[in-house]
């Protein structure tokens, strides 16, 4: 197969390189691989041919989208902020460690494909509503010590739309292709060291002398 391939480490014995490859006159984060087809009567997984590499899959997205809105109603306000990432697809290398005969002593199918392929690359597109704040604001006073009031109710990171089936459908537009240099080139690994997002709760009054 042709082009340069972008080196990843991976964990436990489980290496992307070669499957992401820069071309000459081919987009950056190309995934290159076989092509899962199902499984047969007897269990096994059917692949295209594993030397005939295919485009899979590219780490890098096409269109993104932010969006914040506030609606008032008399005292009250609702504010929210949206984001979404699309066009992106993701190496799952979580998958790829756990389901994969040549790598430690996994209880899987004798016939799981030894490398990456299309089964373990997902499409990524995301919308995530980042944050929703509740908020009740008292009638201004000038001839008191206190002039204004709010108080509100927030949270973060409160629903995530995606077909994604790992921890976070983010785009990863670098890979650590060392243990202390990340590789621009190698877009679109999700590693197994990707932690959850935590969603936030938070109370809070704002006092104006």
């Amino acid at each position: 197969m042709d082009g340069i391939p972008i080196r990843y480490p991976g964990a436990g014995g489980c290496s992307c390189t070669g499957f992401i490859r820069v071309k000459e006159n081919e987009p950056a984060g190309q995934f290159y691989g076989p092509v899962f087809q199902g499984i047969d009567d007897d269990g096994k997984w059917i692949l295209s041919n594993e030397m005939d590499h295919q485009k899979i899959g590219n780490g890098l997205p096409t269109s993104f989208l932010g969006w914040s809105h506030s609606v008032h109603f008399r005292n009250l306000k609702v504010d929210l902020l949206v984001r979404g990432i699309f066009g992106h697809d993701l190496i799952s290398v979580t998958r790829m460690l756990y389901e994969n005969r040549n790598i430690g002593t996994h209880n899987i199918l004798k016939s799981t494909p030894k490398n990456l392929d299309d089964f373990n690359t997902w499409s990524s597109d995301y919308l995530k509503l980042d944050n929703l704040t509740f908020s009740y604001h008292f009638p201004q006073n000038r001839n008191r010590i206190l002039k204004e009031a709010r108080i509100f109710v927030s949270v973060d990171n409160l629903l995530t739309i995606t077909k994604y089936s790992g921890v976070d459908p983010s785009a990863r537009l670098t890979n650590q292709s060392s243990f202390s240099q990340y590789n621009v080139m190698g877009p679109g690994i999700d590693p197994p060291s990707t932690w959850l997002d935590s969603r936030t709760f938070m109370a809070g009054l704002d006092l104006y002398f």
